[in-house]
């Protein structure tokens, strides 16, 4: 895998999360609600919460600088994107008036 490729893999990511800390975190949620429904009030005042079951609790770091891909930053890229869509649609709507 090349360093670019890499670096717009880590861009994935950071805009649409997977793997394990994502997994972590919904069967976290799951477990919560679980214990919230036998949690018995008068032994445990407090409902639990979903920090309570991740196993990865430590937040993740974002690097001090941002990754460029081909001189753009993640937000570059989806300002971009966004502009290219709202093109294509305007584009298509005045070449078809349905």
């Amino acid at each position: 895998m090349t360093q670019k490729e890499y670096l717009e893999w880590c861009e994935y990511a950071s805009i649409e999360p997977f793997g394990l800390a994502v997994q972590d975190t919904f069967h976290a949620h799951a477990l919560s609600m679980h214990a919230n429904m036998r949690r018995d009030p008068a032994v445990c005042p407090e409902p639990f919460k979903v920090d309570d079951f991740r196993l990865f609790n430590e937040p993740e770091e974002k690097p001090a600088v941002e990754p460029i891909v081909d001189g753009l930053t993640a937000e570059q890229w989806r300002q971009k994107f966004a502009l290219e869509a709202l093109a294509a649609t305007r584009s298509k709507g005045a070449t078809n008036p349905n």
